[in-house]
């Protein structure tokens, strides 16, 4: 399934439960994307050719577009996805740019794990109190706990490019 989606096969167990982890959640996504569409679609049909727009419209898309942002980020961090800017390492020695990455991915793994404790501490928060959106009555909390699930799984993601990059500093011949 992995070769399929093109997703680089990860040389560990740990790699693999992340890649398809991260998958099984890209679908998931996807799906979620699939939903917010036709949300939307409905709405605005429903809105200007009846007059009659869904109720609570806008509380499906906010549930929905969290999900979809957060449902993404796995796969996002193992395919190397995001946004990179290499203006000065581009000109620097193959170590010196091994050692910049370990650095970036330090920081990397620090905020993403400060985002996910907030995520998390919050996500608790609306568990202990049950907390429901105000016209639908959706479930933010569970909202919330798949949300911090999924920035687990961005925390674990970046840990193993963190390996991968101390790999590549230590041992350059041995690294990926």
């Amino acid at each position: 399934m992995l070769d399929l989606l093109r997703i680089p096969r990860p040389e560990t167990g740990y790699g693999r439960l992340l890649a398809y982890a991260s998958v099984l959640l890209a679908c998931g996504a996807c799906f979620v994307l699939a939903l917010m569409m036709f949300v939307i679609f409905a709405d605005v049909i429903l809105r200007y050719v009846f007059t009659a727009p869904i109720a609570g419209s806008v509380e499906i898309i906010y549930c929905l577009m969290g999900l979809l942002v957060c449902m993404g980020f796995g796969l996002t961090t193992l395919e190397n996805g995001h946004v990179r800017v290499d203006i000065l390492a581009s000109h620097l020695s193959r170590r010196a740019r091994a050692v910049l990455d370990v650095v970036a991915h330090v920081l990397s793994v620090i905020a993403a794990s400060l985002v996910c404790w907030r995520l998390a501490v919050y996500a608790i928060d609306q568990t202990r109190d049950l907390n429901e959106t105000q016209v639908l009555a959706l479930p933010v909390w569970l909202v919330a706990l798949i949300m911090a699930g999924c920035s687990i799984l961005l925390v674990l993601a970046l840990a193993l490019h963190l390996g991968r990059a101390v790999l590549a500093v230590v041992r350059p011949s041995a690294a990926p």
